[in-house]
């Protein structure tokens, strides 16, 4: 499943091709034609992430100056969306089509959207460009597990339900801590709890905890608060370089590429190489001590530690980005 870096990649993205302009939205897929009907003609004139979350602001075309949206679009990815964007400019004869994550194939030539290819949910697309608001572009959402029509009360009520983010401005690290830090539940599950935290998912979690020198299975409430502090702050840090590379990347330049051995004859995954400490390198030597790391499942996905570096009761001292 997607992380949150991702989701304010794909609100990036949104407000990129969008922002500012008339669309027209279609559901070709059909499950959502009800939504897409509220949604077309209209102006996008916001698109934020919170958590992994993306929100996405409309008013009426003719209200070019709104501040407020009339009409969110509210999108989960789950473990299967995607959204791809296209983009054709009549001045220089092509068009380019790429997926959200920037991985996707580009430079296919098109006069305009392609026929939809798959499942798709939904499909917006620029009506102003023959009025000289810019190139054609397009996007078509496929997979998600949740795609909505929302207004403010309910843009609010999720909002609410979820906890703070780390990529957001307006949120700093008090309701996580205090959420967290009256629990019983291990600070491992915690992390994957998106109404304690929002926008972290596996990979940052193992990460976090590691740097941290944090047990994974202490209970929130048995972590100091200067120390669940340390989570967040390190979380900001590791979440705001995964908006800028789309990647995610948890080592120190020092520590990258150390031991990186084979185990039972299987190779470390291509890509993967140095840029975790822990996440998906199960009997590999830890980067830092060479105790072998360990795995378990905890909030049905695996949990990647080192039995030494964080020991119950260990104080190591926080990384540094």
């Amino acid at each position: 499943m997607p992380e949150g870096h991702t989701l304010h990649r794909l609100a990036r993205s949104v407000r990129d091709a969008f922002g500012g302009r008339v669309v027209e939205a279609t559901s070709p897929q059909g499950r959502f034609a009800d939504g897409a009907a509220l949604l077309d003609g209209h102006r996008v004139i916001r698109a934020d992430a919170v958590g992994k979350h993306l929100l996405v602001g409309f008013s009426r075309a003719d209200v070019s100056g709104r501040r407020e949206p009339q009409r969110w679009l509210h999108v989960h990815l789950g473990l299967y969306g995607k959204v791809f964007f296209g983009v054709s400019d009549a001045s220089v004869g092509g068009s380019e089509e790429s997926e959200d994550d920037d991985d996707g194939a580009r430079g296919h030539v098109l006069s305009g959207p392609p026929a939809p290819v798959g499942q798709v949910r939904l499909r917006l697309v620029t009506l102003d460009a023959a009025e000289g608001a810019g190139p054609l572009r397009w996007a078509d959402l496929r997979g998600p597990t949740a795609c909505e029509v929302m207004v403010r009360p309910e843009v609010d009520e999720l909002r609410a339900r979820l906890g703070p983010d780390p990529l957001r401005p307006d949120d700093g690290p008090e309701r996580f801590v205090e959420r967290a830090g009256r629990s019983r539940v291990s600070i491992g599950a915690l992390l994957m709890h998106q109404d304690v935290l929002a926008g972290a998912g596996n990979i940052y979690r193992a990460e976090a905890l590691f740097r941290a020198g944090i047990d994974p299975f202490a209970a929130g409430r048995d972590v100091a608060p200067e120390r669940l502090v340390g989570v967040w702050d390190d979380l900001r840090v590791l979440m705001r370089a995964g908006v800028r590379s789309g990647r995610i990347v948890t080592t120190r330049p020092v520590d990258r590429g150390k031991r990186d051995d084979e185990v039972d004859g299987t190779p470390v995954r291509r890509g993967q190489a140095g840029s975790h400490y822990v996440y998906r390198r199960t009997g590999l030597p830890c980067r830092i001590c060479a105790t072998p790391v360990a795995t378990a499942v905890v909030e049905a996905r695996n949990l990647f530690w080192c039995p030494s570096c964080q020991a119950p009761g260990t104080q190591l001292p926080p990384f540094k980005p």
